[in-house]
């Protein structure tokens, strides 16, 4: 593979083993989806997808759809996509636009994620503009996470309140809000928690 070395890497027999089990049926995609597997599983996989292009000498469109394909071939568990969104938010540059935050997520199997995730309570982001480009209001981004929460009570006070019509929020919840958002990204406390907060109790 150009550009890559491939000394000591990990899952290198799975990959041939896996090959070997299903040689003879696999097309030129399926040996690139698990090529692109075992690529993303060595180091590769916070790699962009500009950088990934050039190391392959592959077009970007490429790269987006193998990496699409791979989480499509090998699903991920809620706390994996968990843990990608909270990856994603440590490294982001966020931008505010009136009453909506934009930052990228350019993995396409965590954006359907977390619009299935919206979806499901009624709402919905933007990317219109550039797929990798989240355009989400505070409330929403809330909203994700605490449907990230395992903490069932905070999850359902969150849910209620951004539901609610009644924007009288109590100062002990945006408290609980506060420590929440302090404690999962502490970086990010001013940048987010003090428009997510506004945003709620806003009329």
């Amino acid at each position: 593979m150009a550009g890559l070395k491939t000394n000591g890497w990990k899952a290198k027999d799975d990959f041939i083993n896996h090959c070997f089990d299903r040689f003879g049926s696999m097309n030129k995609n399926d040996y690139e989806v698990e090529l692109m597997h075992l690529i993303l599983q060595n180091g590769y996989e916070d790699a962009s997808d500009n950088s990934l292009s050039r190391l392959l000498q592959i077009p970007i469109s490429k790269i987006k759809r193998l990496r699409y394909e791979v989480d499509l071939h090998y699903p991920k568990t809620d706390d994996d996509y968990k843990d990608d969104f909270y990856n994603i938010l440590e490294r982001s540059t966020f931008k505010r636009d009136g009453h909506f935050i934009q930052f990228s997520i350019p993995n396409k199997a965590l954006r359907e994620h977390l619009s299935e995730m919206l979806e499901n309570e009624g709402s919905y982001y933007d990317s219109s503009f550039n797929t990798n480009i989240v355009k989400i209001t505070a409330n929403d981004l809330l909203l994700i996470l605490s449907k990230f929460e395992k903490e069932e009570e905070l999850k359902k006070e969150i849910i209620k309140s951004i539901h609610s019509q009644d924007k009288n929020i109590s100062d002990g919840f945006r408290q609980k809000c506060e420590t929440f958002l302090r404690s999962a990204f502490p970086q990010l406390l001013g940048i987010v928690s003090s428009q997510l907060l506004a945003m709620l109790t806003k009329n």
